[in-house]
């Protein structure tokens, strides 16, 4: 199923108004770099189990960490949307906005909700599409998921002081923890979206970020379901040409940091089986790429971004992701028909 929502304190174009955009002169140059995040939050229906570790108790620190980088865009996993509404308030509701829907219909859920830019970065088109099979209903799990599972799809035309434009498709997501067939029927179905996504705004770059409960192994099945279906996606953090800083065993870390070790993460999610030569072999947030026929994202800085909050606690149970991608437009949007 698939709706659609507004743009939270950003007024939404409809896809129809996008066909009469402007026909745009080659930009000559490439623009400011365009920092992405992925972060998985620690939803606030945590609060009395995590204690110490609470989103009270880390919400003001989370929010610090992010006005002290200001990336273009943050795509969050398990982000109510009263925790969106909090974050966007805190970064400045001028500077930043938020777009998602609660997987839940039927009450206030957590969400694959994505903050933005709003100086960088201008919403096209938006929509929330509920992974499950043709008929399956919006708000329920699907195959053996525990949870409802969503994906956030999001159109944005960048822009640079005016001097310049282009498209940018941004898919963001949360497999779930306990469906292993899930994860991979949602990679099919990502990779179908991402498909239709470049058929729509064909000259658009996509970026996918996420929490896919899945390791980078071919054992697992998510990862290669996406690689094997969408032959230009890159991973961000194996083609980065820097990475920035350790590279810890695993994204998800529990609170624990740098001390955690497990190989085993929530449910039946097992954080093994990865090329153990590899450095993100064990990592399950990942943001991948891909250029459009009209925009090249040339992805230049990868880093785990390790900071503590001022306490010495951490920002969340996940570590945020971060890619610095170069971004040019290599010709002018094509018509979308």
């Amino acid at each position: 199923g698939i709706r659609k929502y507004r743009v939270h304190s950003v007024a939404l174009q409809t896809i129809g108004s996008a066909h009469h955009a402007p026909f745009l002169e080659r930009h000559q140059h490439a623009m400011p770099p365009l920092e992405v995040w992925s972060f998985n939050l620690r939803t606030e229906f945590q609060e009395e189990a995590d204690g110490e570790d609470g989103w009270s108790k880390r919400r003001e620190g989370v929010a610090e960490l992010i006005r002290s980088r200001r990336p273009a865009v943050i795509c969050t996993q398990e982000a109510t949307e009263a925790m969106l509404n909090f974050l966007a308030e805190r970064l400045g509701r001028t500077d930043y906005a938020w777009l998602g829907t609660s997987r839940s219909l039927d009450r206030p859920d957590e969400t694959a909700g994505v903050l933005f830019d709003k100086g960088r970065l201008k919403p096209l088109h938006a929509e929330t599409v509920w992974f499950g099979p043709e008929g399956s209903l919006p708000g329920t799990p699907s195959w053996d998921a525990q949870l409802p599972r969503t994906m956030e799809l999001a159109v944005f035309s960048l822009r640079s002081g005016g001097s310049g434009q282009g498209d940018l498709l941004v898919v963001n997501t949360h497999f779930d923890h306990v469906g292993v067939e899930a994860r991979v029927r949602s990679a099919e179905q990502l990779a179908a979206a991402l498909k239709t996504g470049g058929e729509q705004w064909p000259s658009a770059a996509a970026v996918v970020t996420g929490d896919f409960n899945s390791p980078k192994a071919a054992s697992n099945g998510a990862y290669e379901a996406l690689f094997g279906r969408c032959a230009q996606l890159q991973d961000a953090a194996r083609v980065a040409e820097r990475l920035v800083g350790e590279v810890p065993a695993s994204t998800i870390h529990k609170f624990k940091g740098l001390s955690f070790d497990s190989k085993q993460g929530d449910g039946t999610v097992v954080l093994q089986g990865g090329d153990p030569k590899t450095l993100d072999a064990s990592h399950i947030d990942w943001i991948l790429c891909r250029d459009g026929t009209g925009s090249k994202l040339t992805p230049v800085r990868y880093e785990v971004v390790l900071e503590q909050l001022p306490n010495g606690r951490y920002p969340s149970d996940h570590y945020p992701i971060s890619c610095t991608f170069e971004f040019q437009v290599t010709s002018p949007p094509q018509s979308r028909l």
